[in-house]
């Protein structure tokens, strides 16, 4: 197998907590997977790839525990094998149809009678593209879809699988499994993905310069769920009285006048403007 298709999308929120050079030899992997046409040998990963030195060694450890499984010696990645079954049906069905004479062949101008056209197209040929329902365009303006409250879709729903927690915390950076126990449990109380987001930058904030676990994250998303719940239910405190109008005070023409007297018995200056 000499091409495979890479949804750049998928791609980079599946992969957003890798280093560049763990990027490299996740693709270096792909790459080896489809032109063997079969799982990578364990005692052969590093070699196959050109591994070589540490680093490399340890970046090798860490793309193959967070995208593939090992099985019967061989780590096998899920996508990789369904692309493969994919190219194994396409190639046996178009041997089929190449016994059957292949494509049938377009009538000639001038011909007196015209093929009716198919309702479809013959077996053995593939239809019409449709529309990938997972790659979703984005718009020119590249401005963020918001409800009406102001927050994004993703951000408004809740998440209630372990897939979807997985997913929103490799959004922002945390290594996660969807088989991890702990995610499904914490799917039991659909967090939403506002709140791990939230709980994602909270954990970093803790634990600045270095990798966060997962299950430190999924205590502060319990934690966090738990106050959002507490604050929903929470009765609206009582509307606060207004204070009463203050009265204005009557104007007295003597007072203003010797309001700059320093010394009470100094009665020179004194001016009566009472009335009389």
């Amino acid at each position: 197998m000499n091409y495979f298709k890479l949804h750049i999308g998928d791609y980079l929120r599946a992969t957003a907590h890798l280093s560049l050079l763990e990027h490299g030899i996740y693709l270096r992997l792909m790459q080896v997977y489809y032109v063997e046409e079969r799982a990578i040998p364990a005692d052969r990963a590093a070699r196959l790839i050109g591994a070589r030195t540490p680093e490399e060694l340890a970046a090798l450890d860490a793309v193959l525990k967070d995208f593939f499984e090992l099985h019967d010696g061989a780590w096998h990645q899920h996508r990789c094998e369904q692309e493969l079954s994919a190219m194994a049906e396409r190639v046996a069905h178009n041997r089929e149809v190449g016994k059957r004479g292949g494509r049938p062949k377009k009538p000639k101008a001038g011909d007196s009678g015209s093929a009716e056209k198919p309702a479809e197209n013959p077996p053995g040929f593939s239809r019409e593209p449709e529309p990938n329902p997972i790659h979703k365009p984005i718009a020119n303006n590249q401005e963020e879809e918001r409800d009406s409250a102001g927050a994004r879709p993703d951000e408004a729903d809740g998440c209630a699988t372990a897939l979807d927690l997985s997913i929103a915390l490799r959004r922002d950076g945390i290594e996660s499994n969807p088989d991890d126990p702990r995610l499904i449990a914490l799917a039991a109380l659909a967090p939403s993905a506002r709140t791990v987001r939230s709980a994602c930058q909270t954990a970093k904030e803790a634990k600045p310069g270095e990798r966060v676990p997962v299950g430190y994250v999924v205590k502060v998303i319990e934690t966090l769920h738990a106050q959002a719940q507490q604050v929903g239910h929470r009765p609206a405190p009582p509307p606060r009285a207004s204070p009463a109008p203050r009265r204005p005070e009557k104007f007295n023409p003597t007072a203003y006048v010797n309001r700059n007297r320093t010394n009470p018995e100094d009665d020179r200056d004194v001016i009566d403007v009472t009335p009389r």
